[in-house]
C-alpha cells in the first residue's frame, strides 16, 4: 500500500490525520488545537485510500459527524419569549383618590372704628390683643353685644364649638369664674383628646381680658359676668 501524502503540522500530536483515531464527536479531538486541520487531513487521507479499499462507510460516518458538529456550533436563535403575564393573578390598578377641595368663603373684613383700635392697642397682653383685633376685623364686637343682649350665643352658628362659644354660653347662664371656665374648656373642647389643664387655663387668660376691654363682660368680686349694659333686665 502506497503511503498517503499529508501535510503534518509540526506542533500536532502523533494521532494527527489518522482517520482511525480522529472523531468529530470526541471531546478530546474538539479540544485539540489541530482539530480543524486534522479533520481536513483525515478526509484527504480517506480520499486517497478510496481507490484501494472500500471506505464509503467510514467517509459517510465522518461526513455525518462533521455536519452534526457544524450544526451544533451554529449560534442558537433566542428561545421564543413567553408572556408570563397570563400566569399571574390579575391585579386591578387602584383607582386614584380624588380629593375634593371645599372652598370656604372668606370671612368678610370690616372697617375697624377708631375707638375699637384704641381699645385693642390698650390691651397689654399679646394673645388677648390678637383675639380682640380678630373680632374687630370680622365685625364681631357689635354682633357679640347685640346677640348676648338678646340672650343668644353669637358663635352658635359655627360648625364646631370653640372656646369663644363655650365662654358665651356660660356668660348667658350667669357669673363664671376662671376655674369654672377652665373646667368647661377641658370638658367640651379638643378634637382627638380633651384639652389639658394648661391649654384650658391659657385660653381663659386670653378671652376674658378681651371681653372686659370691649365692655362685653365685667369683673366682679364673684367672678366675671355680662356687662350690665347687655343684661336684658337692665333699663
Amino acid at each position: 500500500m502506497e503511503s498517503t501524502d499529508t501535510h503534518i503540522n509540526a506542533s500536532a500530536p502523533g494521532c494527527y490525520a489518522a482517520p482511525s483515531v480522529f472523531s468529530h464527536d470526541s471531546q478530546v479531538c474538539q479540544a485539540c488545537p489541530a482539530f480543524d486541520a486534522c479533520s481536513v487531513a483525515c478526509m484527504q487521507t480517506l480520499q486517497a485510500l478510496r481507490d484501494k479499499i472500500n471506505i464509503e462507510d467510514i467517509l459517510a460516518k465522518h461526513r455525518m459527524a462533521k455536519s452534526v458538529t457544524i450544526e451544533r456550533a451554529k449560534p442558537q436563535d433566542d428561545p421564543p419569549k413567553i408572556d408570563m403575564s397570563k400566569f399571574l393573578p390579575s391585579i386591578k390598578k387602584p383607582q386614584e383618590k380624588v380629593e375634593r377641595k371645599v372652598e370656604r368663603e372668606p370671612r368678610a373684613e370690616h372697617a375697624v372704628p377708631e375707638h375699637h383700635k384704641a381699645i385693642v392697642d390698650g390691651i397689654l397682653s399679646k394673645k388677648p390683643r390678637e383675639l380682640a383685633a380678630k373680632w374687630c376685623k370680622h365685625g364681631m364686637v357689635e354682633k357679640m353685644k347685640t346677640d348676648l343682649a338678646a340672650g343668644t350665643n353669637p358663635f352658635a352658628s359655627q360648625a364646631r364649638q370653640n372656646f369663644e362659644s363655650v365662654t358665651c354660653d356660660l356668660l348667658l347662664k350667669g357669673t363664671l369664674t376662671k376655674q369654672t371656665l377652665k373646667k368647661a374648656f377641658m370638658a367640651n373642647l379638643g378634637s382627638k383628646e380633651p384639652w389639658d389643664e394648661r391649654t384650658a387655663a391659657s385660653h381663659v387668660n386670653i378671652i376674658l381680658p378681651a371681653l372686659v376691654a370691649f365692655d362685653i363682660a365685667i369683673e366682679t368680686a364673684e367672678g366675671v359676668s355680662l356687662h350690665p349694659s347687655l343684661v336684658r333686665d337692665n333699663v
